[in-house]
């Protein structure tokens, strides 16, 4: 069972689509992102160097967003996978990882998100067991963050039968009336998705600034979180 986003062909990428400003997630966030970073003359801007603003607390407090991205999921294998995280701030970031079909305590780690990694943190799992579903929760240390209840199954084990399905699409751009494809294509709970290039469409290469607020945005986004903290991703780069 094969997945396709629309394919879209041009030579240069279009002004961003603002949000709207009720989106309850990326509405709120998006105007300021825009300002500070994708209009601002640091073209390596990124939210990392604006996490103390007042300004931006207050939008994080008042709407209840505890990650500007993920979780993601990525490199699963038979007995292992990676969890990929951006905290709003410094901190440091724990997994509980339990058999879902027991709730049996299998897996705790803790990493650091840090200003160097644009406030990024990747969760190593492992002993796990072949094609297996899991949950992961997450925090920091004030409690509980993201999305809750994510679960994620490992790969099977060389040899073992086993039947999956696999996901892939390319050309997609943000547009937030047709984000709600990420929920469509999670509601078939597909074992993994390959994005196979134009992942945001962005034309300057030199301005670091406007991809990481491109993907701030995709990565925020409620239906685009869904399908990524539960299906494993893999991505080729080709952003024109």
């Amino acid at each position: 069972l094969l997945f396709f986003l629309p394919f879209v062909c041009c030579t240069l990428a279009k002004d961003p689509i603002p949000t709207p400003l009720d989106d309850p997630i990326v509405g709120p966030i998006e105007p300021y992102l825009f300002q500070k970073i994708l209009r601002g003359n640091d073209r390596d801007g990124s939210i990392a160097r604006h996490w103390k603003d007042p300004e931006l607390q207050a939008i994080l407090k008042k709407h209840g967003i505890e990650l500007f991205g993920g979780p993601m999921l990525g490199d699963v294998t038979p007995t292992s996978a990676k969890l990929w995280l951006r905290a709003v701030r410094p901190c440091k970031l724990s997994v509980k990882v339990n058999e879902s079909s027991t709730g049996k305590p299998i897996f705790y780690g803790e990493t650091r998100a840090m200003e160097e990694n644009d406030l990024v943190a990747v969760l190593e799992v492992d002993g796990l067991k072949p094609f297996t579903e899991y949950v992961a929760e997450f925090s920091d240390e004030n409690g509980p963050v993201g999305r809750r209840n994510n679960r994620f199954r490992t790969s099977p084990a060389k040899g073992q039968k086993a039947r999956f399905t696999v996901g892939f699409g390319g050309g997609a751009r943000y547009n937030p009336p047709k984000e709600r494809i990420w929920k469509t294509i999670a509601g078939r709970s597909p074992h993994a998705f390959l994005f196979l290039g134009d992942n945001l469409y962005q034309d300057k290469p030199t301005h670091r600034n406007l991809q990481r607020v491109y993907y701030y945005r995709r990565q925020m986004r409620p239906e685009f979180v869904e399908l990524s903290a539960t299906t494993a991703c893999y991505a080729i780069w080709d952003d024109h």
